[in-house]
């Protein structure tokens, strides 16, 4: 926490220097103080706060793009409360703020660690086997020939599926999904079983839904299929941050199913002067943790 701060002062400190300097083009001995203090204190926090590692990554997460916007936004905050522009600075801080929290790494895992606690985890190597388990569709994508199909960011899925075969815990494994109609007429099954016949999943074993898009479709295919398949017990397999909602439809539908998470978030589990810095893991993090409210705000 204390590295967190110590970044925050560095930042202001250095933002507080530079932007009159840039904007009049004149180098006073005040000014020039005020840099050189705020590089003092970098290398204070760089060197004594960090580690030589952590130093690195800070930098270069400064220069990525969303490092800069933040740093950008707030050059524009001090010019604003500079010129006592009070309106327009309380409305650059807001956006500073909003941006901050969108981007940040530490709540955005923990958002996601707040959605897939709320279902509990379920130790599939005992009990029952499954007669079938249906995993959602998205965890994979295409690849050059001739792998043909990879691994998305979701992947997990796919693999704990062809695991569970492996070890003979499930008959039957179901993929679903295809492309949105209008942006892509793709079929995700292909990829899942091509990819699951590599792992060693028999062809024989694996139920393809070509037509679903959305979670909601699959569920509806999947309940056609117990029906006339009289499969008794059943898992649904999806990243954990999203089974819980995936779930709610289930019973919506009269479905009882066993929730099985896979793509599971761990840590980081404070805040440090690293993950103070807007991310694009943190951004696309609070998105997936937005998305899904909005989809239980919506019946999706």
């Amino acid at each position: 926490m204390l590295r967190a701060v110590l970044l925050l002062g560095l930042v202001l400190i250095a933002v507080l220097g530079v932007e009159p300097w840039c904007r009049q083009v004149r180098r006073s001995s005040r000014r020039i103080g005020v840099v050189l203090g705020g590089a003092i204190y970098l290398g204070l926090v760089l060197g004594l706060g960090m580690h030589a590692a952590d130093s690195q990554k800070m930098l270069a997460h400064l220069i990525m793009p969303p490092g800069l916007i933040w740093l950008g936004l707030i050059a524009l905050v001090a010019a604003l409360v500079r010129r006592r522009q009070r309106g327009p600075s309380l409305l650059a801080a807001a956006v500073l703020l909003l941006y901050s929290l969108g981007g940040n790494v530490l709540l955005g895992t923990l958002g996601l660690i707040s959605l897939q606690s709320e279902l509990p985890l379920v130790d599939w190597t005992q009990g029952e086997p499954f007669d079938a388990v249906l995993v959602l569709g998205g965890g994979t994508k295409p690849q050059p020939a001739p792998a043909r199909f990879g691994l998305a960011g979701p992947g997990d899925r796919v693999l704990l599926g062809a695991r569970l075969y492996r070890r003979g815990r499930v008959q039957t494994l179901v993929c679903s999904g295809r492309g949105v109609p209008g942006l892509s007429d793709e079929d995700l099954t292909e990829a899942t079983s091509v990819i699951w016949q590599e792992l060693g999943v028999d062809a024989a074993h694996i139920e393809r839904l070509r037509t679903p898009f959305n979670t909601k479709q699959e569920l509806q295919a999947l309940q056609k299929l117990i029906a006339e398949r009289g499969w008794r017990r059943v898992g649904l397999l999806s990243s954990g941050y999203h089974l819980p909602r995936a779930m709610a439809q289930a019973r919506r539908l009269g479905l009882e199913l066993v929730p099985l998470r896979a793509d599971e978030f761990i840590g980081p589990d404070r805040l440090t002067a690293l993950s103070v810095v807007p991310q694009r893991g943190g951004f696309a993090r609070t998105q997936a943790v937005v998305w899904e409210h909005l989809g239980r705000a919506l019946g999706r």
